[in-house]
């Protein structure tokens, strides 16, 4: 398969040395095409584009997009996974895929938007508080246990680089525990 401005090594003589730093440079000459190509396809909003005029409508279409491809509740997350044991602490949703569909679509909600300030990591990090402050969106459940022992007030979509854009219950106490850390920071109030 060959790709624009690509070029593959061609590797002669018995000189390993030589054919080995020519390997390593095509390969990094590899890097910008492939994270551009990434970026392009990863999340509506650039990286680049941190302003206030972001609105919910430009991260809209990407979420129903992955609900519709039922990627937005992975199974860690899933109510249905209940039952099933995970070494790390995780939560539940209450909601299943079609139960987030329509909250999403209700807008009943608000949004914060912070970065996420860890680089190994997508920067949009989305807070979603619904508007029914009653409203419990999931549950913790402690690392190898299927019982809930905590519930959640809030939802968190994030864009990750392999599962794409996809959410999980937090509560809003472990999101300011993360503010005042230096993890995430504000950007705005959408």
């Amino acid at each position: 398969m060959s790709h624009p401005g690509i070029s593959t090594p061609i590797v002669t003589g018995n000189n390993c040395q030589q054919t080995e730093k020519r390997v390593i440079r095509w390969a990094i000459s590899l890097v910008p095409p492939i994270v551009e190509i990434l970026r392009s396809q990863e999340t509506p909003v650039r990286y680049s584009e941190m302003n206030s005029n972001i609105t919910i409508d430009d991260y809209y279409p990407a979420w129903i997009s992955a609900i519709e491809n039922e990627t937005f509740l992975t199974q860690k997350h899933d109510p249905k996974s209940v039952g099933t044991s995970y070494a790390g602490f995780r939560t539940v949703a209450v909601k299943s895929q079609s139960g987030i569909k329509g909250f999403i679509e209700s807008r009943e909600y608000t949004v914060r938007k912070y970065k996420n300030n860890n680089p190994n990591h997508p920067p949009d990090y989305l807070q979603l508080i619904p508007n029914d402050q009653s409203m419990v969106t999931g549950s913790g459940i402690k690392p190898h246990s299927t019982t809930p022992t905590s519930s959640c007030d809030s939802f968190i979509i994030v864009s990750g680089v392999k599962q794409g854009w996809h959410i999980f219950a937090e509560h809003s106490k472990k999101i300011e525990e993360k503010e005042s850390k230096g993890y995430i920071t504000l950007q705005v109030e959408l």
